[in-house]
């Protein structure tokens, strides 16, 4: 089991909590049966601990469940603000968001550090640029007039790292990242940072954040939308979501 190191002392209890009644209870959870993954080594593994479904990267058509919904909601939400902007999305995995951001950006350009995902954006989605690039390194990212970066964070050893980088090469950022509770490293094995939002806006605040506007995704579809990204943020929330202005 996780000690989850990257929580603050205060939220470790919790976790900890959680991991021992999910694993007391993992038979009543989803199977990956259903799931199924792709051609370039992407696919959904079950977690070593729960045995629930968990992946490292959403791929379209390949592990396409209905978390993809959540994750196609974000970019609907940065669709808006991308108008007209020259754009940037950082940990763009397979391509599919920055293709979306393309569609009202006056340009979009996707990285990830990763040959194999880049290869299958320039493959799979045409009209905008894919690059592998250390995002963590403001040296390998160009100039744009936003930036945008979802469920990345939580992948990262240096997470403070990208915040800097961004910090230093974008003046607004658009970020997610997932609750714990929700989808932390004891139920996702890609996931190595366990920050609750207290902390999580604490380390935008010091990477130069000067305003932050808190969205939110709920946990479960609803009959107003499907993980629709609403204003506000607080500690229960599955996804956090923010507007940043550096």
């Amino acid at each position: 089991m996780s000690a989850f190191d990257t929580a603050p002392p205060w939220f470790r209890p919790l976790l900890r909590t959680e991991a021992r009644l999910l694993q007391r209870f993992k038979d009543r959870l989803p199977s990956s049966a259903s799931l199924h993954g792709d051609d370039r080594g992407l696919a959904n593994y079950e977690s070593t601990s729960l045995g629930v479904p968990a992946t490292e990267r959403m791929v379209p058509g390949g592990n396409a469940s209905p978390y993809m919904v959540e994750h196609v909601g974000r970019y609907l939400w940065a669709m808006k603000i991308a108008g007209g902007k020259h754009v940037v999305d950082l940990g763009c995995g397979e391509g599919y968001g920055t293709f979306l951001l393309s569609w009202t950006a006056s340009s979009a350009q996707g990285f990830d550090i990763s040959q194999s995902a880049i290869g299958a954006a320039r493959e799979r989605y045409p009209g905008a640029r894919y690059d592998t690039a250390d995002i963590c390194d403001s040296s390998e990212l160009p100039a744009a007039s936003l930036a945008v970066c979802f469920e990345v964070l939580e992948h990262l050893h240096e997470p403070e790292a990208l915040l800097a980088a961004a910090a230093q090469r974008y003046p607004r950022l658009l970020i997610s990242f997932p609750n714990p509770l929700v989808g932390g490293s004891h139920i996702n094995p890609h996931h190595v940072n366990d920050w609750p939002l207290s902390t999580l806006k604490r380390k935008l605040r010091q990477a130069g954040a000067t305003r932050l506007t808190g969205y939110h995704q709920r946990g479960h579809p609803r009959p107003r939308g499907d993980y629709v990204v609403r204003r506000g943020a607080i500690s229960w929330n599955a996804t956090w979501v923010f507007d940043v202005r550096f």
